[in-house]
């Protein structure tokens, strides 16, 4: 099973995705795939948002087969810009957890 983690407090954003769906054979699992793209969209997103100056640091990533995170720190002028693009990908995650319950988990923690 994936398990997808959305964690965020103010300016702090996290996204965690580890395991793998095992719905269908290796190579030809849809929800791993749709999986995989949604992360290695938000961490080019991430990439993109740094280039465009719109986060504090350089973001963390880390992206391996199974497992991969994106975490970034928002300057609190582009918060909401940055917290739009990484509830675009939770979106998906979301939907993808709806369809395939049995395969996902789509989790998010708003921390105080």
């Amino acid at each position: 099973m994936i398990t997808v983690d959305f964690t965020h407090k103010k300016r702090s954003f996290c996204l965690q995705v580890y395991g793998h769906a095992r719905s269908a054979p290796k190579g030809e699992d849809l929800v791993c795939c749709a999986a995989s793209t949604l992360i290695y969209t938000s961490a080019q997103n991430a990439l993109l948002l740094y280039e465009q100056g719109a986060l504090q640091q350089f973001p963390d990533e880390v992206l391996v087969s199974g497992n991969g995170q994106v975490s970034v720190m928002a300057k609190t002028e582009t918060q909401k810009q940055v917290e739009q693009m990484f509830r675009t990908i939770a979106v998906g995650f979301d939907m993808l957890a709806r369809q395939y319950p049995d395969y996902i988990k789509y989790r998010e923690t708003v921390k105080r």
